[in-house]
């Protein structure tokens, strides 16, 4: 049981065994200052020192509430034993994957793309991605994808019933290979008429002319653009080969479509050390700019030399501007005006603090072979590189196929990583925070291999701890907007 406190000085005690938040009053308050840095701390002895201010049943009481539930847990190390000595059987992966994954299939149609974007994993900054080449994918790979992923869904269709296949486009820049997108389009409506099809499209935006925007609302797909905010932001991050800005190329192919009836279009947002977010706030709540959808610091993953570029100086100016930022959030939240869209800042701050509260513990709970972190199994989505080899997802490095088109799924290799996941999870069982993890393969990758979460978690913990103490104050300062995101549907 951990103990938070919020800035305006109410306590909270965070259960992480059975992912449930309780109010410390006074006497639980006092109970657990106690036994923080005495976990042995006998009964009789919390009585002896509390009794002078608080009444002794009371004290007793709440004392054998905070024990009953600690006994709630099955000791974390013996769950943790008893997974990882699990066999991952290829029956067992297939009926999971079966019942929760093959949510998407993701077209990687090009690895090839016109900008030059400083931060992008493959801009070699990512020893352990691949770089941008010429390479596209044919229409017979993706044909191929195309069915195997449908003959997926065909099969899955008595444990998931109600599951509508969703197929991404991805790149490089996809639209540089926007023929075999049509011809995939195409192909589908053609052989699977029957079905309802959710499209997305993750682009740039430097393509997307009137014709093909036109193009894709008809088919009514989601458009997520890459657009880090005004023009002098936009372009110190999103350059062509040339090192030109991009920002003017971008915004003449947006504005005319984005108040379309049929528009999908949001924007995905990447910023770093040298971003003005008060700025990066203001620009996303203008109207002729699609509303952030993702925003993301730039990964700093394993191997990455993006931020050899910052100083010191850098790193705790963005560290203060973070806090005055999100401190202005909760403070001034009630004052700003109704956006029904969203902000940066709702996105960044609202969204993360809604989620702490709204849903604890739901992150690990996905299946038991994950005993910790927020991981998925290997074939939640398919991603297709543009040779046909099947990958965990989109953002993770080429090092770890689950499979190919000709072959489909390999459900060996798929239990040997979820193994070798598992077996780097060495701090996880002594973690206080495991049940808000969302760390997954992707943060913890590396070259063929996984980096042990006793290197790579060093203050994840301290920053679980923060983001709960940071929503539950902007819970009690903003209690409506809590109470209607706990609404239950």
């Amino acid at each position: 049981m951990l103990k938070f406190e919020t800035s305006t000085g109410n306590t909270y005690a965070w259960i992480n065994d059975i992912g449930i938040f309780i109010p410390a009053n006074p006497i639980l308050s006092a109970i657990l200052r106690e036994t923080s840095d005495q976990n042995q701390i006998s009964k009789t002895n919390i009585i002896k020192k509390l009794k002078k201010d608080f009444d002794e049943k009371e004290i007793e009481y709440y004392y054998d509430l905070m024990k009953k539930y600690e006994r709630v847990r099955n000791g974390p190390e013996e769950r943790f034993k008893c997974i990882t000595n699990q066999n991952y059987k290829d029956s067992i992966l297939k009926k999971t994957i079966l019942r929760n994954g093959i949510a998407q299939l993701i077209l990687d149609v090009t690895e090839d793309c016109n900008f030059r974007c400083g931060y992008c994993i493959f801009s070699g900054d990512y020893i352990y991605y691949r770089n941008h080449s010429k390479r596209y994918m044919d229409i017979g790979i993706a044909k191929k994808a195309i069915d195997y992923y449908f003959s997926l869904i065909i099969e899955g269709k008595r444990y998931n019933p109600l599951r509508q296949p969703t197929i991404s486009f991805y790149g490089g820049e996809p639209l540089l290979n926007f023929k075999l997108i049509k011809e995939c389009v195409e192909y589908i409506e053609e052989k699977y008429k029957e079905y309802k099809i959710n499209y997305n499209l993750t682009t740039n935006g430097s393509l997307l002319n009137r014709e093909k925007a036109e193009w894709f609302m008809d088919r009514n797909c989601h458009i997520l653009i890459s657009i880090c905010g005004p023009k002098e932001e936009h372009d110190r991050l999103r350059y062509y080969r040339n090192r030109k800005g991009t920002y003017e190329d971008i915004m003449k192919n947006v504005r005319p479509i984005i108040d379309d009836p049929r528009s999908k279009l949001g924007s995905s947002v990447v910023y770093d050390f040298k971003t003005d977010l008060f700025e990066l706030d203001e620009f996303f709540n203008r109207q002729d700019v699609p509303a952030p959808i993702l925003a993301n610091l730039v990964a700093e993953l394993d191997g990455c030399r993006y931020f050899e570029q910052f100083s010191e100086t850098d790193k705790l100016r963005f560290k203060e501007q973070i806090l005055c930022a999100q401190r202005c959030y909760i403070n001034n939240f009630n004052n700003r005006e109704e956006n029904k869209r969203g902000s940066f800042f709702d996105l960044i701050f609202g969204s993360a603090f809604i989620a702490a509260i709204n849903d604890p513990g739901s992150l690990t709970l996905n299946d038991p072979m994950i005993p910790y972190s927020g991981t998925c199994i290997p074939g939640k989505k398919l991603f297709v590189d543009v040779d046909g080899n099947f990958h965990i997802c989109e953002r993770i490095n080429r090092n770890f196929s689950i499979g190919d088109v000709s072959k489909g799924l390999d459900f060996t290799k798929i239990g040997k990583i979820l193994e070798d996941y598992v077996q780097h999870l060495d701090k996880c069982p002594t973690c206080s925070m495991t049940r808000m993890c969302n760390r997954c393969f992707v943060n913890l990758s590396a070259d063929k291999d996984f980096i042990c979460t006793s290197k790579s978690c060093r203050n994840q913990e301290l920053n679980e701890i923060k983001l709960l103490s940071d929503a539950f104050t902007f819970a009690e300062m903003n209690p409506k907007i809590v109470e209607k995101n706990l609404e239950v549907p």
